[in-house]
């Protein structure tokens, strides 16, 4: 019977490989997810209708395994508008007033929150346990 993924960030405890299932299975799910977002809201301007889509609030619930994910996304591709999920997610905002409405800060206020809490590791690859 194959192995059930657990929907928690499990593999922090436990160190996972980045090669393992559980890990294989989040990225694929977080993938699948931000595209399907990206894709369906990209004409959207309101930011309240972007949060509310459904594949935004199932990344939100993918948890603190999600974190690494979303920070890449930010790093890689640019601006956009992950921000209400990593406060949901971490219960942090990094941002300061005057940085609100520059997408371009918040989102370098974010990665360097992520680069000082050591999150641009794989979600799984945590063997040095930070």
């Amino acid at each position: 019977m194959p192995e059930t993924l657990p929907t928690t960030a499990e593999p922090f405890a436990r160190n996972e490989p980045s090669d393992s299932p559980y890990c294989a299975g989040q990225q694929e799910r977080f993938d699948h997810l931000a595209a399907e977002w990206k894709r369906e809201t990209f004409l959207l301007s309101r930011i309240s209708a972007k949060v509310i889509h459904l594949a935004y609030q199932k990344i939100i619930g993918m948890g603190p395994a999600a974190i690494p994910f979303i920070l890449k996304d930010l790093q890689d591709n640019g601006p956009n508008h992950w921000f209400w999920a990593l406060q949901a997610i971490t219960d942090e905002n990094p941002v300061s007033q005057d940085m609100t409405g520059n997408i371009a800060g918040m989102t370098e206020a974010w990665l360097e929150w992520g680069r000082k809490k050591g999150m641009f590791h794989e979600a799984c690859d945590r063997k040095d346990g930070k």
